[in-house]
């Protein structure tokens, strides 16, 4: 649990993503904030390793 201190705010601000996109669409929104979530991750991640 002491290593989840780091990310608090990451987490934090994920919830408050997905809150407001039930807010704006409902579930439906909220899976499609989660999916770009996670392609973005992704590419930035694959992008970074491109630029080493």
């Amino acid at each position: 649990m002491q290593n989840l201190k780091y990310f608090t705010w990451s987490i934090g601000f994920t919830v408050f993503g997905l809150v407001g996109g039930y807010l704006v669409g409902g579930w439906s929104a909220v899976f499609i904030v989660a999916v770009l979530a996670v392609l973005e991750t992704s590419l930035s991640f694959d992008l970074s390793l491109i630029h080493i």
